[in-house]
């Protein structure tokens, strides 16, 4: 299984309540694990897990 990525386009820091969530900067490049719903993906930036906003991002290779 190949690895897909997608480019961060703008900051995002989480509420505190979205636990599932993690911070990133414009510019990282998030490894993608899961397309959850319409609205998040989930992925791994640092060794990290977790769940972000799909308009903060840019795919770079689509999810299948």
């Amino acid at each position: 299984m190949g690895h897909y990525a997608c480019l961060v386009i703008a900051d995002f820091t989480p509420n505190l309540k979205l636990l599932f969530s993690f911070f990133f900067q414009a510019g990282d490049v998030i490894v993608l694990l899961e397309r959850v719903n319409d609205k998040w993906f989930q992925g791994e930036l640092n060794k990290k897990v977790g769940r972000f906003p799909v308009e903060f991002v840019e795919i770079l290779t689509p999810l299948s």
